[in-house]
């Protein structure tokens, strides 16, 4: 895809789509953190760990 976005509109943008979305996680997690940090926003919700069944 960056090879066929290269050839058609060459632009400072070029190489910023990540199709790999892991690699995206660490940075958007610490993205969330802060945001809820200056809200003050808690975890509320229980979460339960899912059980299989026989």
């Amino acid at each position: 895809m960056r090879r066929y976005c290269l050839l058609v509109a060459p632009s400072p943008s070029t190489g910023y789509i990540i199709s790999d979305v892991e690699r995206l996680r660490v940075s958007m997690q610490k993205i969330t953190d802060y945001i809820k940090a200056q809200f003050d926003i808690k975890e509320t919700a229980l979460i339960l760990p899912i059980q299989r069944q026989a």
